[in-house]
């Protein structure tokens, strides 16, 4: 599998890594020296507690990016949180000035050498022919790609490589299923890697899997599949918050009535009248576990 271009869709700019990465470090630098002659801007009037702590951890990560340019390395937001875990306090604080940061000086966040904290795990069969003529062998008995959680752009965009017809996998077109919880972040995450998510309205395109098919869990495999379900292990209640989030969902443009998921809404719609919701580990009633359930399922 010649993966040559995904670099592009992850926005790894690996092209732009020589004059333009070093102009970046020069800025880094300048805005530095400034900072320690004490040349910034006098801010009137002086700033609040919040605004001296926001300040102070923006150049805390600005700080931690020059390094990671000067001495080309890669660091992960998650790396940048527990360097100062006192001054970050979350890690949703340094997830949004990383990318603010990036923002402000017009280049993709791989371009301050940040990855965001890898998430996807992949097993089968297969070679990665990288840019630079190297070549990433993997080879186990089953293949999968799984995502955990909400899947990133990086997990997108490489199960998109896989499966959509491209150069990058020889215009093979494998059949993707997406096995996820029966509960309203399942199909959330469902529809994240078929249709693209909210937030990134512009990458959609380039990393939804249009062709993935759903293949549980759904009402009818919770309630009704008596010999590879049990019922004590995985059946829940839904929380407040979860009867929210499958309402804002019936919202979404995939779920309407009149949108292309009518299943979906179907599911949804099931889900808040019984008031339940199941988790994958519902499967594991069988002595053989999921494994039994796939053999059902995909049989």
């Amino acid at each position: 599998m010649d993966v040559s271009g995904l670099d592009d869709m992850l926005l790894d700019e690996s092209s732009m890594e020589g004059s333009s990465q070093e102009s970046l470090t020069g800025r880094f630098e300048d805005l530095f020296a400034s900072h320690n002659k004490g040349f910034l801007p006098i801010v009137d009037p002086l700033p609040s507690a919040d605004e001296s702590l926001a300040i102070t951890v923006v150049f805390r990560i600005l700080e931690m990016v020059h390094d990671a340019l000067v001495n080309n390395i890669l660091i992960t937001k998650r790396d940048i949180y527990y360097h100062d875990p006192n001054l970050f306090t979350k890690q949703e604080i340094v997830d949004r000035y990383v990318d603010d940061i990036a923002y402000t000086f017009e280049v993709p966040r791989s371009l301050l050498n940040v990855r965001a904290t890898a998430k996807g795990l992949v097993a089968g069969r297969f070679e990665l022919h990288k840019r630079d003529g190297s070549i990433i062998a993997g080879s186990t008995e089953k293949e999968s790609e799984q995502g955990k959680g909400y899947p990133d752009i990086a997990t997108r965009a490489f199960l998109r490589a896989l499966v959509v017809p491209s150069t990058w996998n020889l215009f093979s077109s494998p059949k993707s299923y997406a096995l996820v919880d029966y509960d309203p972040d399942g199909l959330a995450i469902l529809s994240t890697y078929k249709h693209g998510s909210r937030a990134l309205p512009h990458e959609n395109m380039d990393i939804a899997i249009g062709t993935i098919e759903w293949l549980g869990l759904n009402s009818s495999q919770a309630i009704a599949d008596r010999e590879v379900v049990d019922y004590q292990q995985g059946l829940v209640t839904l929380s407040d918050r979860d009867r929210r989030r499958a309402n804002q969902l019936l919202d979404d443009a995939p779920f309407r009535e009149a949108g292309p998921e009518r299943a979906w809404r179907r599911e949804l719609q099931v889900m808040l009248v019984l008031n339940m919701k199941a988790e994958m580990q519902i499967c594991d009633s069988d002595v053989k576990g999921l494994s039994r359930w796939l053999e059902v399922h995909l049989s």
